[in-house]
C-alpha cells in the first residue's frame, strides 16, 4: 500500500503570477520546450499557430548562442500568432517553468517541439481544464506504486494502462496548468528539487506533478486522445532524454528523492481508468474548485471527443487491458502511452 500523504494545516496559499491581469481567459498561451531540434520546432510553431485558442507561442530558448530572427529565419514565426522567444540564462530543464513575462491568460500548455497535437484535441483538455483550474489536465498519463522494498516506482506505457488500470500523474511534455504555479516552482519551490532536476538532467515534469498534487490533493485530469502523438516515441522515433534503457530508474530514484520533500510520502493520488464519462465536458463549463477544494471529480478522467479516434478512454483502456498484444503495438506505432 502507497503511504498516504498527510498535506499540512499550514500549507501556505498558491503564490501569484507576478505579471499582466488575465487578459483573455478563452484562449491559453502555448510554452514550447525544445532544444537543438530546428525542424521539430519550425513544425511545431506553424502547426500550432494556426489554433484559434491559443494566444500565443513562447519557446523556452536554452541553446547556446541567440535565437532566430523574423528578418534572418521567418521560418521560426508566423504571421497568424505572436511567436516569442524568451532566452534562459542556461539549459536547465527548470527553466521549462519558468514564470515568463508577459503571460495574458491563466492557462499554459506545456508542450516538448515532438508532441503533435491536431487543434481541436487541445481544445477539449482546455475544456477539461477549465472544469479544475487549480489542476493539471494532460494527455500522457503515468503511475506510481511502491515496491516490495517500500521504494516507490515510476510507471509507464503498458504497465500504467493496461495491467494496473489506473495513474497518477499526468507529464507535462504535453500538460496544461495554471500560470501561478510556474512562479511556485521557480520560487517558492523546495530549492533542492530543483537541484536535483539539474543533478539528473530529468524529472523536472515530476516535480511540478508533485507541486500540484500537494496543493490540490486531487488526482489530475487525463483526456485520451489517439491523435496525439509523440514523434520521440514509436516507428518515428526522434532521439530525446527518454530514451535511454535507464529513464525508468532514474524517474523512480527521483520520485523516492522528492518524497522526502513532502514528508516522505508523495502527494499523488491514485485514479482508477475504471470508471470514465461517456463524454467530454463541455467548453463553456464554469470553473470549479479551487487550490484546495474539490473540483470536478467525474471530469477527472475525459474521453476525446473525436468519433473517428478510438471510441474514448474507457472503452479503448478495457479493450486493451484484455489485449497486451494490441496495447504494445499501438504504442509502437503512435508513441501514445
Amino acid at each position: 500500500m502507497v503511504p498516504a500523504y498527510k498535506r499540512p494545516d499550514s500549507l501556505q496559499p498558491l503564490p501569484r503570477y507576478h505579471g499582466p491581469s488575465v487578459e483573455f481567459p478563452d484562449r491559453f498561451t502555448l510554452v514550447i520546450n525544445s532544444y537543438k531540434r530546428p525542424e521539430l520546432l519550425q513544425r511545431a510553431v506553424r502547426h500550432y499557430s494556426q489554433c484559434k485558442s491559443i494566444d500565443a507561442v513562447r519557446v523556452i530558448w536554452c541553446e547556446e548562442g541567440l535565437p532566430p530572427t523574423r528578418a534572418q529565419a521567418p521560418e521560426f514565426f508566423s504571421e497568424l500568432k505572436e511567436v516569442r522567444y524568451d532566452i534562459m540564462t542556461n539549459s536547465s530543464l527548470n527553466m521549462r517553468f519558468w514564470p515568463l513575462e508577459g503571460l495574458r491568460t491563466e492557462a499554459v500548455l506545456s508542450l516538448d517541439d515532438d508532441i503533435v497535437a491536431p487543434c481541436g484535441e487541445l481544445d477539449q483538455l482546455f475544456a477539461v481544464w477549465k472544469r479544475d483550474p487549480w489542476n493539471m489536465a494532460g494527455f500522457y498519463p503515468r503511475l506510481h506504486l511502491l515496491d516490495k522494498d517500500c521504494k516507490y516506482k515510476y510507471l509507464q506505457g503498458f504497465g500504467t494502462l493496461t495491467w494496473h488500470g489506473a495513474y497518477s500523474l499526468v507529464l507535462t511534455k504535453a500538460a496544461m496548468l495554471h500560470r501561478d504555479y510556474l512562479e511556485y516552482y521557480s520560487n517558492h519551490m523546495a530549492g533542492a528539487i530543483r537541484q536535483h532536476v539539474d543533478e539528473m538532467h530529468n524529472c523536472e515534469d515530476l516535480a511540478m506533478a508533485l507541486l500540484v498534487g500537494a496543493t490540490t490533493r486531487r488526482p489530475p485530469a487525463f483526456l485520451h486522445s489517439a491523435r496525439v502523438v509523440d514523434l520521440g516515441k514509436g516507428l518515428l522515433k526522434v532521439k530525446g532524454i527518454s530514451s535511454g534503457n535507464k529513464h525508468g530508474d532514474i524517474r523512480s530514484g527521483c520520485l523516492n528523492e522528492f518524497a522526502q520533500y513532502y514528508g516522505g510520502a508523495l502527494p499523488l493520488e491514485v485514479r482508477s481508468l475504471a470508471h470514465l464519462p461517456s463524454q467530454a465536458p463541455a467548453a463553456n463549463t464554469a470553473a470549479a474548485g479551487g487550490p484546495g477544494g474539490q473540483g470536478e471529480g467525474p471530469a477527472a478522467v475525459a474521453p476525446s471527443s473525436y468519433s473517428g479516434g478510438g471510441g474514448g478512454a474507457g472503452r479503448w483502456s478495457s479493450w486493451v487491458r484484455l489485449s497486451p498484444f494490441t496495447d504494445s503495438l499501438y504504442g509502437m506505432l503512435t508513441g501514445h502511452f
